[in-house]
């Protein structure tokens, strides 16, 4: 099935035939069958990952922001936004990180989450500096703020 039948990350046909040698397709890939490529759980799969490595909501409230992002994503001029995030009671928020050499920005627009906003970027851990709001959990990493802030800037004792 991998060698004749996967089309690509979490696509195959389903029941396929052997590979068709005049295919005009590029690679190896069955001559007939029922399937669906690329499924879509694969893809929401993949999307939700990658949604929950920036934002994620507790069953608290609170919500976690940056806590999958790796340090090379945080590149000057380059921001990670999540938009209209869906929280508790029906509510929609949007959370922007950007960063600078030693300094994070944490932006919160919409309405507040119910619970605590928790900044736990990797990057965070053992290297904060200061920061303009909230308070710091240096072993974890962690800034928690109030629901209602909208702008937090963290500076770092060096750059992620």
């Amino acid at each position: 099935m991998i060698a004749h039948g996967q089309s690509g990350p979490w696509s195959w046909w389903e029941s396929s035939s052997a590979p068709n040698p005049r295919s005009p397709w590029l690679g190896s890939h069955p001559a007939s069958g029922q399937g669906s490529a690329p499924h879509a759980w694969g893809i929401a799969g993949s999307d939700k990952v990658l949604l929950d490595s920036i934002v994620a909501q507790r069953a608290d409230g609170s919500v976690l922001v940056g806590r999958g992002v790796p340090p090379r994503w945080l590149t000057a001029g380059a921001p990670i936004a999540v938009t209209n995030f869906p929280t508790t009671d029906g509510k929609r928020s949007s959370f922007t990180i950007d960063a600078d050499g030693t300094t994070v920005r944490l932006t919160v627009a919409g309405a507040p989450p119910a619970g605590k906003i928790l900044l736990e970027l990797p990057s965070l851990v053992a290297n904060i500096a200061s920061t303009s709001s909230g308070t710091v959990d240096q072993h974890t990493g962690a800034v928690s703020l109030s629901p209602g802030t909208r702008h937090v800037t963290v500076t770092l004792r060096h750059a992620p």
